[in-house]
């Protein structure tokens, strides 16, 4: 959610002090916050709200970099244990 506005966007990255996401549909800029709600594979899910703290191009697409503001801790341990699940399939 930026400024009103929401838009479904694909995650590139996720650690516990932030993400990287992928939109085209917001008009988002830099130095701004946002509410993110956050899927994590497996049914988790999170809000929060984040920082944009800059912006990138990936994959021809503008990519963001948000981070997070008060996660909660329950949020951290749900990415901290995504992370070391994907990282054991890898």
């Amino acid at each position: 959610l930026f400024k009103g506005q929401y838009d479904l966007c694909d995650l590139e990255e996720i650690g516990e002090g932030g993400l990287l996401f992928l939109s085209e549909g917001l008009p988002i800029s830099i130095h701004n916050q946002c509410v993110l709600t956050v899927a994590i594979p497996g049914g988790d899910f999170f809000v929060g709200r984040g920082e944009i703290i800059y912006q990138t191009q990936i994959h021809d697409r503008k990519g963001f970099g948000v981070k997070f503001c008060d996660l909660p801790l329950q949020a951290k341990r749900w990415i901290r244990n995504y992370i070391a699940a994907k990282t054991e399939v890898e």
